[in-house]
């Protein structure tokens, strides 16, 4: 059976801010997410973040995910791996923990997330697979 869901670009930003801001998960594999692309319709808001807009994921947007290679190394030179996102790798990244991760999709659709799901979703997006946690 397939099953389709559509995902709002605001929810897109709260499990985006939840990654990134006080996630003490993320931050074990995760040296920062960066703006690459904005949308060419997208403008910043005033004293928000990019990453909480949901104007930003509305769009053909890019963002940069640099991964720390090896944790128990400094995060630094050869250990950093940088991954390229797009809205195609956010789809595969919900594509994914539907097939691999159904309880944190589920947490995700009925507004239940928490930090883990929120580093599972950007595991999925950047790697593909849940490596690390």
């Amino acid at each position: 059976m397939k099953v389709s869901i559509e995902i709002s670009s605001k929810r897109i930003a709260d499990i985006m801010i939840t990654a990134i801001e006080g996630n003490h998960m993320t931050r074990t594999w995760c040296e920062g997410v960066y703006l690459a692309k904005a949308p060419k319709s997208w403008e910043k808001p005033k004293g928000d973040v990019w990453y909480s807009s949901p104007d930003f994921y509305a769009g053909d947007f890019q963002i940069n995910v640099t991964e720390i290679v090896d944790e128990s190394k400094p995060a630094r030179g050869a250990n950093l791996k940088t991954h390229t996102l797009s809205p195609v790798e956010f789809a595969r990244g919900f594509q994914l923990m539907a097939e691999k991760s159904a309880g944190h999709l589920a947490d995700f659709i009925n507004e239940n997330e928490d930090i883990i799901t929120a580093d599972v979703f950007l595991q999925y997006a950047t790697l593909g697979e849940v490596i690390y946690g």
